[in-house]
């Protein structure tokens, strides 16, 4: 069990790209922000034709992620980025 959790933890950050200005070869699109009070909810046009990925934060405690660990403002925006993916 312990090694399957250390892979997944390798997977998740191997796989890793920030939010918005975070990422390295900058935002995906003009709606990718690394705070969530910066997206708008519904989709703009080069979001919809966009072939980069979103950023989609995994749900596990140990995941990478932007923000601190155990804060609120994480849960927030793990919550906010996936609930917004559900509804689109």
């Amino acid at each position: 069990m312990q090694g399957t959790r250390a892979g997944l933890q390798l997977t998740l950050l191997a796989n890793y790209v920030p939010p918005g200005h975070l990422c390295p070869n900058g935002p995906r699109h003009n709606n990718d922000h690394a705070d969530i009070r910066d997206i708008n909810i519904e989709p703009l046009e080069e979001e919809l034709i966009s072939t980069i990925p979103p950023y989609l934060p995994a749900n596990i405690p140990e995941a990478p992620h932007h923000l601190c660990t155990d804060s609120m403002e994480r849960l927030l925006d793990i919550q906010s980025r996936l609930l917004r993916e559900e509804f689109l």
